[in-house]
């Protein structure tokens, strides 16, 4: 199998649209050349993705924005050795047991017949009515 350079595939896309050009109106060559535009497009887009800033993005948290940026940088970036992204692999103990918990819960919770999700919110409403009262909350 060839290997192509990316400039090899863009001239010959290129070529090809020139070509499809020469026949206008010919349904063939129309789709053609539509296929090879879309291609080119393909070819020529840039890789990397705009900055993010709270203006073009201004629904998004500052975290997100980091988080994209950083992103952003270092596919920009050449590869190097020695610097590397800290990429935060374990939760912290307290948070992956809520995260657990939580997940638990919704299983049970689809598992649990009509009456098993009456009688859990039954209790639930006892329980908030007791702390309220007790003066826990």
């Amino acid at each position: 199998m060839s290997k192509f350079t990316k400039e090899q595939l863009v001239n010959y896309v290129k070529g090809c649209i020139e070509h499809a050009e020469r026949f206008p109106g010919v349904e063939i060559a129309d789709k053609e050349k539509a296929i090879f535009e879309i291609a080119l497009t393909a070819l020529t887009a840039p890789a990397v993705p705009d900055e993010v800033t709270s203006e073009t993005k201004p629904n998004s948290s500052y975290e997100w924005r980091k988080g994209w940026n950083a992103c952003r940088a270092a596919m920009i970036q050449e590869p190097d050795a020695e610097q590397q992204l800290h990429i935060k692999t374990e939760e912290d103990p307290i948070s992956a047991r809520r995260r657990r918990n939580r997940e638990s819960n919704a299983r049970a919770r689809e598992r649990e017949t009509p009456e098993q999700g009456q009688a859990r919110k039954e209790k639930n409403r006892l329980r908030m009515r007791i702390s309220r009262k007790s003066g826990a909350l």
